[in-house]
C-alpha cells in the first residue's frame, strides 16, 4: 500500500503543471495557455517517475531513443544524470516512440512505451525487459 501512494505521489508530483507560484501559473495559463513544470522546465511530453530503493528514475517521450535519468534528489531531476537505455533498430518500432513507462516488477525492471513503423496507424504498445537490478 505505501509503495502504492509514493507512486501516486510522485506522479502527482511530475505531472503537475505548477510553476513558480500559484499566481504565475494563472497568469501563463492565461496569457499562454501552457505550463511549466517545476521539476524538470524543459522536460518533453509523457512525464514518468519511479522511486525504487530510494533512487528516483525519470523518463519522458523523447520519439526516438528511451532516456533514463536517475536522482536521489526529485527536486533536481532536471540536473541528475541521465543515458540513452535504448535506440530501435527494427523498422516494425522505430518511429515515434511514446509515452514510455518504468516498472520494476518482482524485481524485474520493464519500459512500456509505444511505436510505430512510421505509419502512426500501426502504433502499438511494446515492452522492454532488464533482468539487472539497475
Amino acid at each position: 500500500m505505501n509503495k502504492i501512494l509514493t507512486i501516486t505521489a510522485l506522479a502527482v508530483i511530475t505531472l503537475s503543471a505548477c510553476s513558480r507560484s500559484a499566481n504565475e501559473t494563472a497568469t501563463a495559463a492565461t496569457e499562454t495557455g501552457t505550463y511549466r513544470n517545476p521539476l524538470f522546465p524543459d522536460c518533453g511530453p509523457d512525464p514518468w517517475t519511479i522511486m525504487h530503493n530510494g533512487t528516483y528514475y525519470y523518463t519522458h517521450t523523447m520519439k526516438d531513443s528511451i532516456v533514463l535519468w536517475k536522482t536521489n534528489d526529485i527536486t533536481d531531476v532536471a540536473n541528475a544524470p541521465h543515458k540513452t537505455v535504448w535506440i530501435p533498430t527494427d523498422q516494425s518500432n522505430k518511429y515515434n516512440l511514446w509515452a514510455p513507462e518504468i516498472h520494476n516488477i518482482d524485481g524485474k525492471w520493464y519500459i512500456y512505451y509505444a511505436a510505430d513503423d512510421g505509419n502512426t496507424d500501426n502504433h502499438q504498445l511494446y515492452v522492454l525487459d532488464n533482468v539487472n537490478e539497475d
